[in-house]
């Protein structure tokens, strides 16, 4: 998982580029950390308009509190929501006009210890009372995409929509989790067994639409029948659910994440 930080600046002149580095926010393997600095906010507020002061630390503040709730487990932070995460914080790094300035992206390799960045960059102790920071189990969505980041998939499409424009039998877009087109198409569709019956059968029925789709297309392009997957986790027990897709669908071949790889 990439691991990433901004710097956050206040910039105090606003003929020059001049600003100070009041804090950190960093995501390092899923888990967020932020940190800033009140003696270097106080340096900063010396040199602006005292009207914006209050608002520019209730920003702080909220972001601190929403970065608490989240390493505590309370609710979910779209900002560290991988993959939107690094999205987010390029945004905020073009927005270059406000007092509130964030630094260009600067990406690493592996995480590293926060107090150390936090230190280098503020040049004072980071003084964090809070909750521990705890890194959330990836959900099956995130695993899935990560394991088909194996280079055995290189020459898959992710997320690949399905328009009217390439598929006329279609009456809205539909999306292949990772589609191949070769001599014919391989396609791969992930079930969440957690989910509701509805929800389930709900994916089931449009990855049937998707194979009658690419069925139709194999036709007309003389390709050989193609080989489609549904994919479900195999850390679930389901098994009475499993035999009895695996029974009734025979479109469609049911696999654990775990056998993908033997598929390709």
């Amino acid at each position: 998982m990439t691991n990433f930080f901004t710097l956050i600046y206040i910039k105090t002149n606003r003929l020059s580029d001049e600003k100070i580095c009041v804090g950190i926010i960093a995501n390092f393997d899923g888990v967020p950390y932020f940190g800033y600095s009140k003696n270097k906010l106080s340096m900063a507020f010396k040199f602006i308009n005292p009207s914006i002061v209050k608002s520019i630390k209730r920003s702080l503040k909220i972001l601190e509190e929403d970065v608490n709730k989240y390493i505590r487990g309370e609710e979910s932070l779209s900002l560290f929501d991988m993959p939107y995460s690094k999205k987010i914080l390029e945004k905020f790094a073009l927005k270059k006009r406000g007092i509130v300035q964030y630094s260009d992206m600067f990406e690493l390799n592996k995480p590293i210890d926060f107090d150390k960045l936090y230190k280098k960059y503020i040049g004072e102790k980071w003084n964090f009372s809070k909750s521990k920071p705890i890194k959330h189990p990836l959900t099956f969505k995130q695993r899935f995409f990560e394991y088909v980041s194996h280079k055995k998939f290189n020459n898959f499409s992710k997320k690949y929509k399905l328009t009217q424009k390439d598929f006329p039998n279609l009456i809205a877009p539909l999306t292949v989790d990772i589609l191949n087109k070769s001599k014919f198409y391989t396609a791969f569709n992930l079930v969440d067994f957690n989910a509701t019956p509805t929800t389930i059968q709900r994916t089931i029925t449009r990855f049937k639409t998707i194979i009658d789709t690419l069925n139709l297309k194999a036709k007309e392009e003389g390709l050989s029948k193609g080989r489609y997957y549904l994919v479900y986790d195999n850390s679930i027990t389901a098994n009475n659910l499993i035999e009895n897709i695996k029974n009734n669908h025979k479109d469609f071949e049911l696999i654990s994440l775990t056998e993908m790889r033997d598929k390709v």
